[in-house]
């Protein structure tokens, strides 16, 4: 797959929620955070936007990500621990999904493409 190779970053995702893990003596669901995927291959972009108004130039960061299909990445994904090839630090903070976006193939999905907003 041509995609693999322009995934040369990593992250942690976490999925929001909780998961049941059992049940307690008195038949009670036990519920628990599920635990993070780490060293996800992505890559990871940072844009900056220029918006022009009647007060000048406003400019933003734009955040964004892609995946694998099969990476897990939800709307409620929680995403940190960005990080290059080298292992350097690229995102420290914890990021959240704001929009999804699938890239098609020729029949089925090929990547997802999220944009993010800061936690």
């Amino acid at each position: 797959m041509r995609l693999r190779s322009k995934l040369n970053h990593s992250c942690t995702i976490q999925q929001s929620g909780q998961v049941k893990v059992g049940e307690d003596d008195y038949g009670r669901d036990i519920f628990e955070k599920p635990d993070p995927i780490e060293n996800v291959p992505c890559r990871f972009e940072k844009r900056i936007t220029k918006d022009y108004d009647e007060n000048g130039i406003n400019q933003n960061e734009e955040l964004s990500m892609m995946f694998l299909p099969d990476s897990g990445v939800v709307d409620s994904t929680i995403i940190s621990n960005v990080k290059d090839a080298d292992g350097n630090t690229l995102y420290s903070g914890d990021l959240t999904v704001e929009f999804l976006s699938l890239g098609m193939g020729r029949r089925t999905v090929d990547h997802i493409v999220v944009t993010l907003g800061e936690a």
